[in-house]
């Protein structure tokens, strides 16, 4: 079952990119949405903050998963990297249990 409220619903969720531009894109977006608090980074491979210096360097999956604090859905952006480039993802989870 996906979750969702008033708080969540407004998140533009299943978006695909393949480019670095479009990814910033979307990480400055959820980097706004947890300064406003509609959403809260509950794991991630890497800083949030220092995705753009750390993707160089990075092994070939870049995750960090995000839940609403108001009705606990969980959203994943994931990110691979390739040696031609790299594409990713941001969408709501169906089935996510932390622990």
């Amino acid at each position: 079952m996906i979750f969702t409220c008033d708080n969540c619903k407004r998140i533009d969720s299943f978006r695909s990119f393949y480019s670095p531009k479009e990814y910033g894109k979307i990480v400055q977006e959820l980097n706004d949405e947890i300064k406003n608090g509609k959403l809260i980074l509950i794991v991630q491979s890497c800083c949030l903050s220092e995705v753009d210096s750390f993707i160089r360097f990075a092994p070939e999956t870049i995750e960090h998963y995000f839940g609403c604090p108001v009705c606990g859905q969980v959203f994943v952006l994931i990110v691979r990297i390739t040696s031609h480039g790299g594409y990713g993802l941001f969408d709501k989870l169906e089935n996510f249990l932390p622990g």
